[in-house]
């Protein structure tokens, strides 16, 4: 059975995704935001699904107008730096 809550937790990421990047043409800041969320999503659904429910939360807690920038690079830059990738080998056990 498919969990209903992922998906729609997906689904307004890429909503949100969709409404940045077309608003990116209006601002650098809001290209930086569109490009940062969108690799953030991205490594999120790779190596650490269980967060996007919490970044789900963060998305639309800060809004459209205020959005941070620095804070959504931050988790982004720990999950790529410290997060494993699910179902791989470390240090010789699965």
């Amino acid at each position: 059975m498919a969990d209903t809550s992922l998906y729609q937790n997906q689904s307004k990421i890429e909503e949100r995704l969709k409404w940045a990047k077309q608003r990116a043409k209006e601002s650098l800041d809001m290209y930086a935001y569109s490009t940062i969320l969108e690799g953030l999503y991205k490594l999120a659904r790779e190596k650490a699904p269980e967060i996007l429910t919490k970044l789900e939360e963060l998305v639309e807690r800060t809004g459209v107008f205020t959005f941070d920038i620095q804070l959504l690079s931050t988790i982004r830059d720990y999950i790529r730096d410290y997060v494993p990738l699910q179902n791989t080998i470390i240090d010789g056990r699965s």
